[in-house]
């Protein structure tokens, strides 16, 4: 029995590997198709679930030798075993039968830890600084954007105004680069949460889901986590240890992200609550994304709902959506 089960593990484990490969060299060489390298945990996950740890790790190692050999050892660290971490983390997770949102949470972590590695990785063996790249990137083209400006025979002032909103742009974009590496954390643990999900239940496996939008809300320790953070923030540049313009403007990047979508998801039970019709409901939404003071609302209401909790006090009518 262990013997066969063994086989089938080594099996799935060849396939998945296989799959992997196929994603990391779909990423890595057709431009359009690079979103593909965001989906290497999937498969890892899938096998730790189904299996345990080792096949996972069995299958992590073979695909990124092989992608090793198909690019370069760099490429094949970066691109496959970095990310790949953070699905065999998951999948053991997964198989341990954590909660969604705590495996979805230390995913997040090790999502992160493993891109900034990768950023420190290709710094220290080929020297080139990402963040360099992207000032280099927005140089190139603001240059051509305020030679359309001159082409175009707007007057000395109009260009100066465009050629300042440009270098405003371009700080903004260099200073939110921490915020980014965090969303993309999250969004690369989501995303692999969400389709290793999906494949499990339709093959018919049983595993927790997560919880309809409107039910999301901060954990109490995550919301202490975050006034941690907000605190140590203020003690960082109280301190002058970095700049603390910076870490200001990340904050604030991720406290509107953060309560804005615990903001979201209060409006969207609300909505369902009285029955509101979707056409309308998109309507809404559609006026909070859009305007400079609904996102304020949203943020509000998010920041307010970790104090008084307002779905607690309302039992919600079961009707479909």
């Amino acid at each position: 029995m262990n013997i066969n089960k063994n086989t089938k593990g080594l099996s799935e484990a060849a396939i998945l590997a296989a799959i992997i490969c196929i994603l990391g060299i779909m990423g890595l060489y057709i431009p359009f198709l690079s979103f593909a390298l965001i989906l290497i945990p999937t498969p890892l996950m899938i096998l730790g679930k189904r299996y345990n740890i080792k096949y996972s790790l069995m299958a992590l190692i073979v695909s990124s030798v092989i992608i090793t050999m198909v690019s370069n050892p760099l490429t094949g660290i970066v691109s496959v075993l970095v990310p790949g971490i953070a699905g065999v983390a998951m999948g053991e997770f997964l198989k341990r039968k954590f909660r969604p949102s705590l495996t979805l949470g230390i995913g997040t972590i090790i999502s992160i830890v493993s891109t900034i590695i990768a950023l420190l990785l290709i710094l220290q063996i080929s020297g080139i600084s990402v963040v360099e790249q992207i000032e280099s990137v927005l140089n190139e083209s603001f240059a051509v954007q305020e030679k359309l400006y001159s082409l175009s025979g707007a007057d000395e002032e109009t260009i100066a105004t465009a050629k300042q909103m440009l270098q405003d742009l371009k700080n903004m974009v260099t200073m939110s680069i921490p915020a980014m590496v965090i969303l993309m954390g999250f969004i690369t643990a989501y995303v692999n949460m969400f389709f290793s999900i999906l494949i499990f239940k339709r093959t018919k496996q049983k595993i927790e889901g997560f919880s309809p939008f409107r039910y999301f809300r901060l954990s109490k320790s995550a919301s202490q986590g975050i006034a941690v953070v907000i605190l140590l923030t203020i003690l960082i540049g109280y301190l002058n240890i970095v700049d603390n313009q910076v870490l200001n403007f990340n904050i604030y990047i991720l406290g509107v992200l953060i309560f804005g979508l615990q903001g979201m998801a209060v409006i969207a039970y609300f909505l369902r609550y009285y029955g509101v019709m979707n056409i309308l409901k998109i309507f809404i939404f559609l006026i909070l994304f859009l305007t400079s003071m609904g996102e304020i609302i949203v943020v509000l209401i998010g920041i307010a709902d970790i104090f008084v909790d307002f779905r607690k006090y309302r039992k919600e009518k079961e009707s479909n959506s």
